[in-house]
């Protein structure tokens, strides 16, 4: 059982190395500047939760046909990871533009996410991200207490989030599947082929 057990984990191994060979294409960066520049920095951390759940279930594929990402939106395991690295230095860019716009105006910058609701839009993360990308320790605003309280705040809910929620929240982003991103990236894994 144990060498079965092992067989198994060196095979599944081996095919996240193929796949992230696989991924090593390039995804045309004027068709992203389009694609991504007219998108909210909330539609940018839900598209990278769609492309990270689509990704976890393209590994888990092994076990059989599984559900989609999200219903009817067709996203490759080869097209998640390339989505998932296309994104993340927006969003990087992004959550620093807002952490800086938070520090210029700590008392009137309203942040695009609330605490109050971000448990069921999976956008918990985010709002850590901010605070955590705003240094609140260097900073002596009057208001930088409450906002180090409502970092700790998003970081606890962060923490809670669960797979189910997560797949949850990436379904209901039904505006992926005809967004110009999605299309670059399927007609780049198209030329690959």
């Amino acid at each position: 059982m144990k060498i079965l057990v092992l067989a198994f984990s060196v095979l599944v191994f081996a095919s996240c190395s193929l796949t992230s060979k696989k991924a090593d294409v390039e995804v045309d960066p004027s068709a992203v500047d389009g694609a991504l520049g007219g998108l909210s920095l909330l539609q940018l951390h839900e598209a990278g939760l769609v492309f990270k759940v689509a990704f976890e279930k393209s590994m888990d594929s092994w076990q059989g046909p599984i559900d989609d990402a999200v219903p009817g939106c067709k996203i490759t395991g080869v097209e998640a990871e390339n989505g998932i690295a296309t994104l993340k230095p927006w969003l990087d860019r992004r959550t620093k533009e807002e952490a800086e716009k938070l520090l210029s105006s700590p008392k009137g910058h309203k942040l695009p996410v609330s605490a109050e609701t971000c448990e069921q839009d999976c956008s918990c993360g985010l709002g850590a991200q901010i605070l955590s990308a705003a240094n609140l320790d260097g900073e002596r605003h009057s208001r930088v207490k409450d906002l180090k309280r409502l970092r700790t705040r998003f970081e606890a809910k962060a923490e809670l989030l669960t797979g189910e929620r997560a797949e949850l929240c990436a379904e209901g982003a039904k505006w992926i599947c005809t967004s110009d991103f999605l299309k670059s990236l399927k007609v780049t894994s198209e030329k690959k082929r």
